[in-house]
């Protein structure tokens, strides 16, 4: 009966051991799948992110793009229209005002003849403070 009983706790005792064995298997594999799922999310979302930052700055410089061609293509129309080089100077004043005030964007316009020789400055600012920035344009801080 000692026999009988020994095989018994043998078999269950293998029993145990597969169960527990096989209990762990899965478990591993389990976890080995999670990790490996969540490294190609991890991946996919960085691409996905990327592109999304890609798309969203060529989307700034298009509209960059847009607002600089569009004050460029203002100011070839109204040189067309009142053709400022041979206008009288009073003229070219109100035109350069107009243009100020129909573009909240301009700050200061500024006319030059063919010799590159400054003709007539109009600014949002007063003339003190426009002074200012012609100092910075001449002293190269700023470009024009």
């Amino acid at each position: 009966m000692s026999k009988y009983i020994a095989r018994k706790n043998r078999s269950r005792s293998l029993t145990v051991s597969l169960a527990v064995t096989l209990l762990t298997l899965i478990l591993v594999l389990l976890l080995v799948a999670t990790v490996l799922e969540t490294y190609t999310s991890i991946q996919a979302l960085r691409t996905d992110i990327s592109n999304l930052q890609n798309l969203i700055a060529r989307n700034g410089v298009h509209r960059t793009d847009e607002f600089f061609q569009e004050k460029i293509n203002l100011l070839k129309s109204a040189v067309k229209i009142t053709n400022l080089a041979v206008a009288q100077p009073a003229d070219q004043e109100l035109v350069l005002k107009k243009l100020i005030g129909l573009e909240p964007s301009f700050r200061q316009l500024v006319l030059y003849d063919e010799m590159k020789q400054e003709r007539l400055r109009v600014s949002r600012f007063s003339s003190f403070r426009a002074d200012q920035i012609r100092e910075q344009i001449d002293a190269g801080l700023i470009s024009h």
